[in-house]
């Protein structure tokens, strides 16, 4: 019956098709990624791996094996202490550590580090054509556009209605995708009832498109295991994910009724909505260059690669 009534409400225009392409990683994998944040497909077809696990970024081959790796954990430069995010050219890396407030640079063939820059403190990166953005940390909805040199291009966005507080989780970002052609920064929310749309030229917000996703939500419960007390929470981050792919935006869904199933949710750059996929396993991380759509779940320690493509 859920079923029938999501089909429904989204009335569906079309489908996606999944393509199972390139590298798998789960436990039988020669190469072990502990806990993998981030992942760069380069144009060869090879992937980049950020590993939060074990502090390196490891370079695999079109099979999966582990062609070379680099960086090692410490405070001293070039080294990671919490790095969550990566972005990559041809020929260098570019590692975010939050904690160090820190973008360092590397040489992609030979793991050299070259240089760091201090940046302030954020979650994800959206990659684009000619830069990307970042977002601050929790509480702050600021967004600071960067181009692929380090300068700062601006800032955008504001803070969210509330504060750091466990009720209202829902209210900051999860995840954002930049449209390059149109130079346009599309920013989602954790609760998935809207996402803004905000112009990269001006860093204006031009518009605001419902999504309706929070249906994928539900209460969780925190014990105190001191104090003997139950704090029930609704939970309200289904969107975990988002990328800009082949004209439309496409979001990862994680139904928190149910702990093992995901979507990919389509949507008219307008905001129109287009089809609900379940994907063909529960994954609560995607990311996507050059075409190919790396799918994490990271509780399981897997990694999938799919080439996704848009039916109408």
């Amino acid at each position: 019956m859920i079923t029938y009534l999501l089909l429904c409400f989204w009335a569906l225009e079309g489908k996606l098709h999944f393509e199972k392409t390139g590298i798998r990683l789960d436990d039988q994998s020669e190469t072990v990624i502990i806990r993998p944040t981030s992942a760069v497909t380069l144009k060869e077809g090879t992937l980049l791996i950020l590993d939060r696990g074990d502090k390196k970024v490891k370079l695999l081959d079109k099979k999966g094996g582990l062609v070379r790796q680099f960086g090692e954990s410490g405070q001293g430069p070039g080294e990671f202490v919490f790095p969550i995010a990566m972005i990559a050219d041809g020929a260098h890396v570019w590692v975010y550590d939050s904690m160090k407030s820190a973008l360092m640079k590397f040489e992609l063939e030979t793991g050299a580090y070259l240089e760091s820059k201090r940046i302030p403190r954020g979650y994800f990166f959206s990659m684009g054509a000619r830069g990307f953005v970042l977002h601050a940390s929790m509480g702050n909805a600021a967004f600071y556009h960067y181009d692929y040199q380090l300068n700062q291009l601006g800032v955008f966005g504001s803070r969210p209605s509330s504060s750091n507080n466990l009720m209202a989780m829902g209210d900051h970002i999860s995840d954002g995708a930049i449209d390059s052609a149109a130079n346009r920064f599309f920013a989602f929310y954790k609760h998935g009832k809207f996402f803004d749309v905000y112009s990269l030229g001006n860093r204006q917000k031009t518009a605001r498109h419902e999504l309706a996703l929070h249906e994928f939500s539900a209460e969780k419960r925190f014990d105190n295991s001191g104090g003997g007390t139950t704090l029930t929470v609704r939970n309200s981050q289904p969107v975990s994910s988002v990328v800009f792919h082949e004209g439309v935006v496409l979001v990862l869904v994680n139904d928190e009724r149910n702990q093992d199933v995901s979507y990919i949710a389509a949507f008219h750059s307008d905001g129109g909505r287009l089809m609900l996929e379940r994907t063909p396993e529960y994954y609560n991380r995607m990311m996507a260059n050059n075409g190919v759509f790396s799918f994490f779940n990271m509780n399981d320690g897997i990694l999938q690669q799919y080439k996704i493509q848009v039916i109408r």
